[in-house]
């Protein structure tokens, strides 16, 4: 496959993924509303999908090596467009929430394929393309909630979202589907990423291998874990329950989606900012953790809907600059084991997203959703507390 075909490719389908994620946020509390679900269960949707976000990346990563990443990125577009179809179809909560669970699916095991085959195929510009990509999924994510409330007002229900994602994605897996998999389950340049098998491997190789899963990571780097843990809840916490929020507590659901997208839009900025100040971010990384406690603080005594729009634009900005600077500073900490260091984090990141929802959403239905932002600014705190101690210890 051509570069600029696949870059194209990879681009809309990160454009899709930030639409579905920032538009399913917006959609949640009607969405519970149709099939009747409490607090809890509209918290059940979210750790539904973001289950499948933690899981299925580990399960086919390695299926992936060994059977052509494009291949199984083209079978995952398939997964996520059936997903679409089912949560669209569904008339019954026990059939909607696997479609939910299939979505997650499919966006966990693109997304992260979609990174490394563009890191294989740009290898010294990879990162310039992964920004770019990544750049399209926010602004997917902004365009998302203003295309359901768009849609509302021409009498479209939430399922447009899945009804515009579910086509995209069945348009993706049709491109990807022209362009099968090389000899060797290659990419199309030829870059292999071929596994030693332990059973057949020379003894050198063996040792290595044995050596790399006997690992261990001092204590110390576990401090780093939990605060992308808390991380992970804060931000999707936050983003899930920005709709709930503001129609709910502050009656002003003309001006929820402009809530959600400014959330996602000032994160933009914030990113590509982290990065040219990224030797600054033993600075930056505790600042911005405890200068979000007290915009959370205030989130959750405001009573203005328009006050609320320029407090969740001011939380963007600062939580966007936590996930580079966590990540990089457990990558470049820890370079020797950097793969491991990066796995281990990210699934401490997505356990926080799974719990957080949970715990909001039985806050929600408790009609007691401003304690949840107070929650919040204490992991807000505690996670600041977490990267002082750390780098002072490091």
């Amino acid at each position: 496959m051509k570069k600029l075909k696949l870059f194209l490719i990879s681009l809309v389908l990160l454009f899709l993924l930030g639409i579905e994620s920032g538009g399913f946020q917006i959609s949640l509390l009607k969405m519970a509303e149709d099939f009747g679900l409490s607090g809890t269960g509209n918290g059940s949707l979210v750790a539904a999908q973001y289950s499948a976000i933690i899981m299925m990346p580990f399960l086919f990563g390695m299926v992936a090596e060994r059977a052509g990443k494009i291949r199984i990125l083209r079978i995952f577009c398939l997964v996520f467009a059936v997903g679409c179809g089912i949560v669209v179809s569904a008339h019954a909560y026990e059939i909607f929430l696997p479609g939910i669970f299939l979505i997650g699916s499919g966006y966990s095991v693109c997304e992260s394929l979609v990174s490394a085959v563009l890191t294989e195929q740009y290898r010294e510009k990879a990162g310039l393309y992964l920004n770019l990509v990544q750049g399209a999924f926010s602004l997917g994510a902004v365009a998302g909630p203003h295309l359901i409330s768009w849609a509302a007002k021409q009498g479209a229900g939430w399922n447009i979202l899945f009804i515009i994602c579910g086509i995209g994605f069945l348009v993706l897996w049709g491109c990807l589907l022209l362009k099968g998999s090389s000899g060797n389950h290659c990419i199309s340049e030829g870059l292999c990423s071929k596994l030693p098998d332990i059973k057949t491997a020379a003894p050198a190789v063996k040792k290595n291998v044995n050596a790399g899963s006997a690992v261990k990571f001092p204590p110390i780097f576990f401090l780093l874990v939990f605060s992308f843990f808390l991380y992970g809840g804060m931000e999707v916490g936050v983003s899930y329950y920005i709709d709930s929020y503001m129609q709910i507590e502050l009656r002003g659901a003309t001006l929820s989606a402009w809530a959600v997208s400014s959330f996602w839009l000032f994160m933009v900025p914030s990113r590509f900012a982290s990065g040219l100040l990224y030797r600054y971010r033993r600075f930056l990384l505790p600042s911005c953790f405890l200068l979000s406690v007290p915009v959370l603080f205030w989130i959750s005594m405001t009573e203005r809907a328009e006050s609320a729009v320029i407090l969740f634009s001011i939380l963007g900005l600062l939580l966007g600059t936590l996930w580079p600077n966590l990540m990089g500073t457990a990558t470049e900490d820890f370079k020797e084991r950097a793969a491991m260091a990066a796995g281990i984090m990210s699934a401490g990141c997505g356990m926080g997203a799974v719990l957080s929802p949970l715990i909001l959403g039985k806050l929600a239905g408790a009609g007691e959703l401003r304690y949840g932002f107070i929650l919040l600014a204490v992991c807000s705190l505690a996670g600041g507390i977490l990267c002082i101690c750390y780098l002072k210890k490091r």
